[in-house]
């Protein structure tokens, strides 16, 4: 029986991190050290894996001129290396891109949905301008610190979605990389509407930052 797939990056299926390190491995003999590496299908593979990295946002810059590999600079290693429109090179390692997708899943997940939460927020804050009562326990709040939580919480939410339907929230990355775009685009756009559709299904509320981030996570 063949073994599922855990991860799409570009347009390849892996079934392992061991089998996404080795095809990095590969990239990398197709190309001599310092040279542009340029077949649409290890662009698509590398531009997806630097997606996942903690630090893609600061490490793009302004964008991306191109993908090489050479040596590590902390490390008697090799790994790949992006050449910026501005700024010096940065380098970026297979594991700890991989070991993110979960935590970029989420972040994407939520981005899908933040139009309807700001919604929510505005809506409920239309007839005042200086305090709110919280939804949580009834306390009055300055406005500026209303914060819209989700119930459950959006983790949850975001968990029992990808369970009901054999999604793999940690391994399988639901974005691609796209040239001349700085967001990420959906691989599956049902998918997503899929997701808003679900999230409409679970109640928001209006509580403070201090409860949002404290006190309701105690407790829940």
């Amino acid at each position: 029986m063949p073994r599922r797939t855990k991860f799409v990056f570009g347009s390849l299926p892996f079934t392992s991190i061991k089998a996404v390190e080795m095809h990095a491995r590969d990239v990398r003999a197709r190309y001599p050290r310092g040279a542009t590496i340029g077949a649409p299908q290890d662009v698509g593979f590398l531009a997806d894996l630097f997606a996942c990295n903690v630090e893609a946002e600061q490490k793009r810059g302004l964008g991306i001129k191109r993908f090489y590999w050479s040596k590590s600079p902390d490390h008697p290693t090799d790994c790949f290396w992006v050449e910026r429109v501005e700024g010096p090179p940065t380098d970026f390692g297979v594991a700890a891109s991989i070991r993110r997708i979960g935590a970029l899943n989420r972040t994407s997940l939520r981005a899908a949905v933040q139009a309807e939460i700001n919604a929510y927020r505005a809506a409920r804050l239309l007839d005042t301008s200086t305090h709110f009562v919280s939804d949580y326990s009834g306390r009055t709040y300055p406005v500026g610190e209303a914060e819209v939580d989700h119930v459950p919480a959006f983790e949850e939410i975001v968990r029992r979605f990808c369970g009901e339907r054999g999604i793999e929230v940690e391994t399988m990355l639901l974005t691609r990389a796209m040239d001349g775009q700085s967001k990420p685009a959906w691989r599956s756009e049902a998918m997503i509407e899929d997701f808003r559709a679900y999230h409409r299904g679970f109640a928001l509320r209006l509580v403070s930052s201090r409860e949002n981030q404290s006190d309701i996570k105690r407790i829940e």
